[in-house]
């Protein structure tokens, strides 16, 4: 790979199944893949443990698993999960998307609320488990949000379906709309 990805630097336009990327760095920093163009995960599961970065557009096939570890950093303009994307890095900004998150339908994103920045918010059609942190981002779609943990909300939650779970507690500061259900089997305090 080139300075710009310590594994994979993709301009163009590829796809990736079933990996696992460890120790690989570009500019001695962690980083496994430099993607500029159009990179799709399409099936089994990738672990990333250095991250993405570039101005690329990501995609998380249905039936693809993404797996971002404890210190591993994804930097997109897009990213669109039709399968399922768990980050286990709870940092600050820890998914970075210059434009919006996109879940469709079948998609699944588990993730601490304030470890994803998106300018332009995500649009949710599938299911977000926020597993702790202060949401920024405003989300918006028919899809469903699972509440676990303490979570704090500071922007607009419109969905189709908003859960807090047993034994969680959710801080509103901003503003929480359902078109079908608000169901609250845990604690929900509004300032």
């Amino acid at each position: 790979a080139t300075g710009q990805g310590g594994a994979i630097y993709n301009p163009s336009t590829m796809t990736i199944n079933n990996s696992q990327f460890s120790g690989n760095k570009a500019n001695g920093e962690s980083n496994d893949i430099y993607n500029e163009g159009s990179l799709t995960f399409e099936s089994g599961t990738t672990t990333l443990e250095g991250g993405i970065t570039g101005s690329g557009t990501a995609t998380v096939s249905e039936g693809a698993t993404l797996e971002n570890g404890t210190e591993s950093k994804i930097n997109q303009t897009t990213i669109t999960v039709s399968g399922t994307v768990t980050n286990k890095n709870g940092t600050d900004g820890a998914i970075t998307v210059s434009d919006k998150v996109e879940v469709t339908g079948t998609g699944v994103i588990t993730s601490s609320a304030n470890a994803i920045t998106a300018t332009n918010g995500i649009e949710n059609e599938g299911t977000y488990n926020v597993t702790g942190g202060t949401n920024t981002n405003k989300i918006s779609g028919a899809g469903r949000i699972n509440i676990a943990g303490e979570v704090g909300n500071k922007r607009e939650i419109e969905q189709g379906t908003v859960e807090v779970l047993e034994g969680a507690e959710l801080t509103n500061e901003g503003i929480i709309k359902s078109e079908n259900v608000i169901r609250n089997r845990g604690t929900i305090t509004s300032s």
